[in-house]
């Protein structure tokens, strides 16, 4: 069964996306988050790492969604499809900082 490691792996080794070599530890996180909020069944309300998430997860899945779908190799022929999940200027200064933040 292929896991989202794989997949990610495989992106990255056949080239199959145009992401910078920067970008593809961004796919991790990726992945760190969408098991936050992987859907299953639930006993208790606060029965799932959804209650986890923090602005930062919110920007970055934001942001590698969106970097991943502009992609030649989707073919987007209309950007204002994709732009509810594009990052203001204002967002994108604040996950730049919180990421340069986390690297000390």
């Amino acid at each position: 069964m292929m896991d989202f490691e794989f997949l990610i792996n495989k992106v990255k080794e056949k080239k199959l996306i145009s992401l910078t070599g920067k970008a593809y530890p961004y796919l991790k996180a990726l992945k760190t988050i969408r098991n936050k909020v992987h859907l299953h069944i639930i006993r208790f309300a606060n029965d799932t790492d959804y209650v986890s998430i923090n602005e930062y997860d919110y920007l970055m899945a934001r942001y590698m969604l969106y970097t991943i779908l502009r992609d030649d190799v989707f073919k987007p022929n209309d950007e204002t499809v994709l732009n509810f999940i594009k990052l203001s200027s204002e967002e994108h200064t604040k996950l730049k900082e919180e990421i340069e933040r986390r690297k000390s």
